[in-house]
């Protein structure tokens, strides 16, 4: 994150850095288009590669911009937001998890452990936020 952000935010213990870039859209069902948020540099790099294939070399690449998971998440969530930034925001995991957790719901499911219910919802993301106390 560091390269891409010179604050050193991300060095403190807790931050969580996102990946995005306006040049990196993705289209949904609905025909709606979105910006995703990937949680590594690469998985955006990827897909920008993978959108813009007739670039010579893909020399010039995205413009990246480091945004902090929490203030993301409240910024989305907060009654009245003011931040239109985040609005078209989605957050794209990182594929090798995604593959873990299908693989661990997998084994679960077949063990039958907890009634046969899927421990890892990899289709939905909760992100929990609350006052300080």
């Amino acid at each position: 994150a560091s390269k891409y952000d010179k604050s050193q935010r991300y060095s403190q213990k807790g931050r969580v850095p996102l990946f995005v870039s306006k040049d990196v859209t993705l289209q949904l069902n609905d025909g709606t288009s979105k910006t995703p948020a990937y949680f590594r540099v690469n998985d955006l790099l990827e897909e920008w590669n993978a959108q813009h294939p007739n670039n010579s070399n893909n020399a010039a690449g995205p413009k990246i911009q480091v945004l902090d998971l929490l203030e993301t998440f409240t910024d989305m969530v907060k009654p009245g937001g003011k931040n239109q930034n985040v609005k078209d925001i989605i957050f794209i995991p990182n594929k090798e998890v995604v593959q873990v957790a299908k693989e661990l719901n997998a084994k679960q499911m077949t063990a039958g452990e907890d009634g046969g219910r899927m421990i890892y919802q990899v289709n939905d993301m909760v992100l929990v936020s609350g006052k300080k106390s």
